[in-house]
Parts: C-alpha cells; sequence; structure tokens
C-alpha cells in the first residue's frame, strides 16, 4: 500500500514509485486520503484499505502527516479494532497488539517532520479533542510504549539514485 496526503505531497513522485513497483511485479493499492494532522478515522480507514487490499507492506510517501499516518496503519492493519483501544493511557485503553505490524518504507517529499526517522506516529480524535501518539516498534506499534524501530527512510534524491541500482525497497 502506497500512503499519500489527500493534497500535494507525494503526488508527484507517486508515478515514478509506481513505474519502480511496476518493473518488479509489485501489486500496488493507493491510499490517498491523509489529512494534515491525520484523524483517527482516516487512519482506521487506511489499515481497514491494507486489510481488504492484502498489502503486505505500506510505502509512506510525503510529509510529517503521511509519516505519522502510515506507521499507526501499519499497525492497525494487522491489528484490527478501535484505533483508541491501542493508546496507553488517557481515553485509551492500553492494549498492546499481538500481531507484528506491516514493514514500511518511508520516502518524504517535504524537509523539517523528521517523521521518518522517529518510531512514532501522531494521530487526532476529534471525538474526545484529544492527539495521541504511538510508537512503533520490531513487532508492533503501541500507544505511548515499546522499543526499537524497523522502519526504513528514503529521502527522494536517494530514491532517484537508489532506484537506477535496485530496488530501494528489498
Amino acid at each position: 500500500m502506497i500512503v499519500i496526503s489527500s493534497g500535494q505531497s507525494g503526488r508527484s513522485i507517486l508515478p515514478r514509485v509506481e513505474d519502480q513497483l511496476k518493473l518488479l511485479q509489485v501489486e500496488m493499492a493507493v491510499f490517498d486520503k491523509v489529512e494534515s494532522n491525520p484523524l483517527k478515522a482516516t487512519v482506521e480507514a487506511g489499515a481497514a484499505f491494507a486489510r481488504e487490499n492484502n498489502c503486505d507492506f505500506v510505502i509512506a510517501l510525503g510529509g510529517g502527516s503521511v509519516m505519522d499516518a502510515a506507521k499507526v496503519m501499519a499497525m492497525n492493519a494487522t491489528n484490527p479494532g478501535d484505533l483508541w483501544d491501542y493508546v496507553y493511557g488517557g481515553t485509551g485503553k492500553g492494549i498492546f497488539g499481538k500481531n507484528k505490524a506491516l514493514p514500511m518504507v518511508a520516502i518524504t517529499t517535504t524537509a523539517g517532520t523528521g517523521s521518518e526517522v522517529d518510531a512514532f506516529g501522531v494521530v487526532t480524535n476529534p471525538r474526545n479533542q484529544r492527539k495521541s501518539w504511538f510508537r512503533r516498534s520490531g513487532r508492533h506499534v503501541s500507544g505511548d510504549r515499546g522499543s526499537g524501530s524497523r522502519a526504513y527512510a528514503i529521502r527522494t534524491s536517494q530514491f532517484y539514485s537508489i532506484s537506477r541500482m535496485g530496488c530501494p525497497f528489498s
């Protein structure tokens, strides 16, 4: 699954990413509904989209909001249910994901957030007016706890040069 924003971030490089995946005969599905400050409903919809399309990895293509949303989608795709069940503390239930999150590749198209190199994803729940963060580890993403990170980041300038040498996703 390729995750991009509902705006312009990621759209200019999307055809190049799709071309590289097609060369490798990798099937893909594009989820293009991520807004700034991703909402709980959007992240849950993206996770459901990943399950419905039998996605086995996630490519985040865009800025910080896309990176945050994709990290949490990767967890929720393999650990279904209400996303807020996985928030530790506050209004969450503190459930730790039992299943390994989908692997993820981060391809940044903007500079500044650093979300492509950290293990956290911030999601907004308009129902209770709360933002909460989820942490990705090698096996899980869980609200407010976990350790380590198993995600890969590629700047778009690197993507162009790496793509000539072979697939950056392998």
